[in-house]
């Protein structure tokens, strides 16, 4: 309840569940644009917040790690995500 996170100086990735959002910030970045000074990129990943890690969705959640990950490798940045998910 003390910890106050500080300024992250490059582009952060968001996965969240399509579905499920009764209890969750509307917000589409959560918080994290005040926080990311490279701005917030989100994709939403089907299904609820507890099944996009049992089949079907997370065929769709694992294939955007993927993305993500080889993005951030690359050092690609950007703006506008278009998962082919």
């Amino acid at each position: 309840q003390t910890y106050h996170p500080g300024h992250y100086s490059g582009q952060v990735t968001l996965l969240r569940a399509q579905g499920g959002r009764l209890f969750t910030s509307h917000d589409p970045e959560m918080g994290w644009g005040k926080l990311a000074d490279g701005g917030v990129l989100v994709y939403e990943i089907p299904g609820s917040h507890l099944r996009i890690f049992k089949e079907p969705y997370v065929q769709a959640l694992a294939e955007t790690l993927r993305q993500t990950i080889r993005l951030a490798q690359e050092g690609v940045e950007r703006e506008n995500p278009a998962p082919t998910v």
